[in-house]
């Protein structure tokens, strides 16, 4: 447990990493400390400090507060004898971490999960000397949702209603999405959110939101998919479209998101004239080390 003082020398270490990072958001001290209240902290001497979390035997690395290489790699073997002693298999530089920090993709927009190290950053050849790999190449879009493009306007896709709960329930157990399970799970309990659905041959095959509006005026969605045996049948688009017309009626000005650099659906970004404005590596470290836990099955086991 850190002791205020040290949360307080944390903190100043953090407003002078703001000065190399202008994408940073400038968190509150309370904000701060809320953070370091979430995580691990690997303390070097100098001041510099990583942050991390281990959840179901993946150490997620979330955040280094360091611009000097020597005492950079320094933290991040350090980060290998903890997960050395903890028996932990694969670090993790990716969107997929419990914590999320927002930040500034471009001045006065937001974004609320940073998806991985920024690829622009040379500080990343630092990691791929300590051993990390590239998983993923991913996009962040900027979407203007006042720009002047048509959208288009699909009969198929309309508001959730309650009469369609059971066709809900069974298009959730097709989606094998935890978080996205969740939020539609919670849509039957709160049916007052909004929530897009396109339908194919009378079934709900896909979806789009909750939506809301964020103080920043970003529009905010949970996700956006569309069932296998659905696809190719311009479903996303036309769920992308109407999200894009609803979060503006609600008073959204924008849209960030992000997707594999090889994925295909950013042609259904790119529709509604959506920008690439950052790049990103999903970054992942083999260790080495097997499970600690063991999963007992009758006279077998496995870890």
């Amino acid at each position: 447990m850190l002791t205020l003082a040290q949360k307080g020398r944390l903190y100043q270490r953090y407003l002078c990493c703001l000065n190399t990072r202008l994408d940073m958001i400038a968190f509150t001290r309370q904000m701060f400390d809320q953070l370091l209240d979430q995580v691990e902290v690997i303390l070097h001497p100098s001041g510099d400090a990583l942050l991390y979390l281990i959840k179901d035997d993946i150490c997620y690395l979330t955040f280094i507060m360091s611009i000097d290489e020597s005492n950079f790699k320094s933290l991040l073997e350090s980060l290998d004898q903890v997960v050395k002693e903890k028996h932990i298999p694969i670090i993790k530089l990716h969107f997929h971490n419990p914590i999320k920090i927002p930040w500034m993709p471009l001045p006065d927009v937001t974004h609320p999960n940073y998806p991985g190290f920024p690829k622009d950053d040379p500080r990343a050849e630092w990691l791929f000397a300590k051993g990390y790999e590239i998983h993923s190449t991913e996009e962040l879009y900027y979407i203007d949702l006042n720009n002047t493009l048509d959208r288009l306007f699909d009969s198929r896709v309309d508001f959730y209603q309650t009469n369609d709960e059971d066709q809900l329930k069974f298009f959730i157990s097709q989606i094998h999405h935890p978080e996205w399970e969740n939020a539609l799970l919670d849509v039957m309990e709160h049916p007052e959110k909004p929530l897009l659905v396109a339908k194919h041959n009378h079934e709900i095959v896909g979806f789009t939101g909750p939506l809301s509006v964020e103080t920043s005026k970003r529009g905010s969605f949970t996700g956006i998919m569309v069932l296998e045996k659905a696809r190719h049948l311009g479903l996303g688009t036309a769920l992308f479209h109407r999200l894009a017309i609803e979060l503006n009626d609600m008073g959204a000005e924008y849209l960030t998101l992000f997707t594999g650099k090889t994925n295909p659906a950013k042609t259904i970004y790119q529709s509604l004239g959506g920008k690439v404005v950052k790049e990103f590596y999903t970054l992942k470290k083999i260790t080495g080390w097997r499970s600690s836990r063991v999963i007992f099955f009758g006279n077998r086991f496995t870890c």
